[in-house]
């Protein structure tokens, strides 16, 4: 299923790519995740992908899609980059899930916890 931006998020990704930076790094944010992550699970759903190597076109449709939706051109390394730090946040929130005296709301896609549990995982990470 493709999300729709919400009112005024055509704006949702000007000046996403930080263009004073020598590196050339990309500002993600919702929007562009949200793109990202429909076009490769359509890409998924379809087959695309063998192992952990997806198909040239896939690849290359993807950055085209977020070029255009950037109003910027994003490059390979863009686009790995943020699918290793997703993966990391997504493993680091599978293992806080697990921790006792934590709950999740799927309804407000939250952790829930007091605030001295919280005092006491951040201070022991």
């Amino acid at each position: 299923p493709s999300t729709v931006p919400d009112e005024g998020a055509e704006n949702d990704c000007e000046s996403s790519l930080k263009i004073d930076d020598k590196k050339g790094q990309l500002r993600w944010n919702t929007t562009l995740e949200n793109v990202l992550l429909d076009v490769l699970g359509e890409a998924a759903r379809e087959g695309k992908k063998t192992g952990k190597k997806w198909d040239t076109t896939v690849w290359n449709n993807l950055l085209s899609t977020l070029s255009n939706k950037a109003n910027e051109t994003v490059k390979s390394t863009h686009v790995d980059n943020r699918i290793r730090q997703m993966r990391n946040e997504f493993n680091n929130f599978v293992e806080l899930k697990k921790k006792s005296g934590l709950s999740y709301d799927p309804a407000k896609q939250t952790i829930i916890a007091s605030n001295e549990y919280w005092k006491e995982l951040l201070s022991n990470p």
